[in-house]
């Protein structure tokens, strides 16, 4: 395994902050073995809440799925985790698999508000059921690449030099992530440079 896939990132939502439950989920990935790396608290806009979830581009859920992550005036602050772990298995696919999914074992069921078969006995609307299914406490991007991706948005210059003096690998991912990204966003429809 290359070592730059030892480090993975999670988003803990707003709604967690309004609730008191970030500590309780940090202390759930140490007893994983999850080192925190960095943890920051970020107020997250609504258009990069939007690029986080850019995989629902076109989807109705996107909506509701970026109203968790930017928060309201009350509850505005997300928590940035990046976490290191030790061992065989790339760090995003343990946190991928400590997440789980909606109605199966992992963080991500233990701190849902409500599961779908209690969803369905409130007989709710689908666009009430999407917002209460969404509001799942955590964001795990699925890849390392869109984890860099995400860290970069989130963090700033001091905050990148003060990782780099701890995990100096970690940061040089992050830096090659970002210039790639910025050599994208300079390329032409056609793939030329302007």
């Amino acid at each position: 395994m290359a070592d730059n896939q030892k480090f993975g990132m999670i988003l803990i939502k707003p709604d967690a902050h309004r609730d008191f439950l970030s500590e309780m989920i940090i202390r759930d990935l140490e007893a994983e073995g999850a080192q925190i790396v960095l943890r920051k608290d970020v107020a997250i806009s609504r258009d990069q809440a939007t690029r986080i979830y850019r995989e629902l581009a076109g989807d109705e859920k996107l909506e509701i799925a970026a109203e968790t992550l930017s928060g309201n005036e009350k509850n505005r602050f997300a928590t940035l985790v990046v976490v290191k772990f030790e061992g065989d298995k790339p760090a995003q696919e343990l946190l991928v698999e400590l997440k789980g999914k909606a109605d199966k074992s992992g963080i991500r069921k233990k701190y849902l508000l409500h599961s779908m078969d209690e969803l369905r006995e409130m007989n709710l609307g689908r666009e009430e059921t999407d917002h209460r299914l969404a509001e799942n406490r955590i964001h795990v991007p699925d890849t390392y690449d869109e984890s860099l991706e995400v860290i970069n948005m989130l963090i700033s210059e001091h905050d990148r030099r003060d990782l780099e003096e701890r995990e100096p690998l970690l940061t040089k991912e992050l830096i090659a992530e970002k210039r790639k990204h910025e050599l994208t966003a300079e390329l032409k429809p056609d793939g030329k440079m302007r």
